[in-house]
């Protein structure tokens, strides 16, 4: 498991734990947890005071935008292969194929927080959905719902 521990402002440590290790260690003078694994204490990682850090997601616009294509482009293909277009099943698996993961990134610039963004499982790359699903929806821009920030 993979998790950030905050230093101070702009500095942050990754720490790499087993499933259900604490990413800090409680010491006796700090605040105890209610329930679940410390929350402040010392890094693993380095050794140094800090808190756990959860990542925000990068651009919650964009996720809502994200949400909506693969409600809207699901509903498409469910379409297709109603009224049995030609390739709507090889459609369907290249839509499953190319599904959202979500990931957290460090951009590299110093201070800069992690953040959460979706990615796709295949392209990886930078945004979800990627080229390969903008253009699979491209024949059903017509259809009601259909948003211009989705084109290819």
């Amino acid at each position: 498991m993979t998790g950030f521990v905050q230093h101070g402002p702009g500095e942050f440590c990754a720490v790499m734990t087993r499933e259900g290790e604490p990413l800090v260690e409680y010491e006796w003078w700090d605040p105890a947890p209610e329930s679940g694994p410390p929350t402040i204490g010392r890094c693993r990682n380095c050794g140094h005071r800090g808190v756990v850090y959860e990542p925000l997601p990068a651009d919650p616009a964009r996720d809502e935008l994200a949400e909506r294509f693969a409600g809207w482009m699901g509903g498409m293909l469910d379409w297709d292969v109603k009224v049995r277009e030609e390739h709507a099943d090889l459609h369907k698996e290249l839509f499953d194929l190319h599904a959202p993961v979500g990931v957290v990134v460090l951009d590299g610039k110093p201070g800069a927080a992690p953040v959460k963004v979706r990615q796709c499982r295949e392209c990886g790359g930078d945004g979800w959905p990627c080229r390969t699903l903008r253009i699979l929806a491209k024949p059903h821009r017509w259809a009601p719902g259909w948003d211009e920030r989705w084109s290819a």
